[in-house]
C-alpha cells in the first residue's frame, strides 16, 4: 500500500469519528457506554482522531510485527471453543443438557465473564478519564 493511499484510509476514519450523532437516541447510546464502561470520556471522538493523525504507515507496520505476527515479541494468544451445553437424546431430535465435560485437560469453564476478567492482568479496567469519587450517603 502506498503512503497516500495509507493517508486516504485515515481521512475516512477520521470522517467516522467525527460523525455526529445522528440522533438524540444515538447521542445518549454513547454517553451511556462511556458511564457503564466507567471511562467517562465524553470526548472520544476528538482524542481518537488527534492520536489518528500522529500514526504513520511504519508505526501499523511496527505494530503488527510487535503484536500480530506469529513471530512477534509481544504476541499473545487466546483461544476459545464454544461446546454446547445440550445434546439430543433420541432419534425426534429432543434436547437435553449434557455433562459439560470438556476435552480438553487444561480447559477451564468461564461462568462469570466479568469474574474471568477481573482475575487476568490484561483485561483491568482501564482507569477512568475523568476522576470519579464513589461517595457514601448513609
Amino acid at each position: 500500500m502506498s503512503n497516500e493511499e495509507f493517508e486516504k484510509y485515515k481521512d475516512s476514519l477520521a470522517v467516522i469519528l467525527f460523525e455526529k450523532p445522528k440522533g438524540s437516541m444515538e447521542q445518549a447510546a454513547v454517553y451511556q457506554l462511556e458511564i457503564d464502561k466507567q471511562n467517562y470520556n465524553f470526548n472520544r471522538a476528538e482524542i481518537e482522531s488527534e492520536a489518528l493523525k500522529s500514526i504513520n504507515k511504519m508505526d501499523i507496520i511496527q505494530f503488527y510485527a510487535d503484536q500480530i505476527s506469529q513471530f512477534g515479541p509481544k504476541r499473545h494468544k487466546l483461544a476459545v471453543h464454544i461446546k454446547s451445553s445440550l445434546k439430543i437424546t433420541n432419534e425426534n431430535n429432543q434436547f437435553s443438557q449434557s455433562d459439560n465435560s470438556l476435552g480438553a485437560n487444561n480447559s477451564t469453564i468461564i461462568m462469570d465473564i466479568t469474574d474471568f476478567k477481573k482475575k487476568h492482568r490484561l483485561y483491568s479496567l482501564p482507569i477512568p478519564f475523568i476522576p470519579v469519587g464513589y461517595k457514601t450517603f448513609f
